[in-house]
């Protein structure tokens, strides 16, 4: 119990006020940011439909494609900020987040060289649907099944 009172001896009133609303102000830019990336990402979902309608391109085909993409850059970006924010919200804790990104940059060069071919292919399949050769919803037949 000595152990507990002594932990908490070392937090005063004006320190947890503090940190409490730097953790309240992070969420609400952090809401506010992806409000700002949803309505962006909707801002280009609409400017892709009206070049692919400008272009003569099938609605239905254009629309899977544009979804694809769509859906592909807005998973990225939404991983990106909730990434930073856990590790700002981590900082603010008072935990030391320069030896995670180290760790994090040592996994990934791991995981480059142990899966190039992965690596490789993850980044042939995003091209792939960049130039329209496959979209969301479309079906192969192998052998008739």
């Amino acid at each position: 119990m000595n152990f507990v009172y002594g932990f908490l001896g070392d937090f005063t009133w004006e320190a947890i006020i503090k940190t409490g609303l730097r953790i309240s102000m992070m969420i609400v830019f952090a809401w506010v940011a992806m409000k700002l990336l949803q309505k962006s990402i909707q801002r280009l979902e609409k400017n892709l439909i009206l070049k692919s309608q400008k272009a003569g391109e099938p609605p239905s085909e254009s629309q899977k494609r544009i979804e694809t993409i769509v859906r592909l850059i807005k998973q990225a970006l939404f991983i990106a900020l909730w990434l930073t924010f856990g590790l700002v919200l981590l900082k603010e804790f008072g935990v030391e987040i320069g030896p995670i990104i180290a760790s994090a940059g040592v996994v990934g060069l791991a995981i480059d060289f142990g899966a190039q071919n992965l690596v490789r292919d993850i980044i042939a399949g995003f091209f792939i649907i960049l130039e329209n050769q496959i979209r969301v919803g479309d079906v192969a037949l192998v052998n008739g099944t």
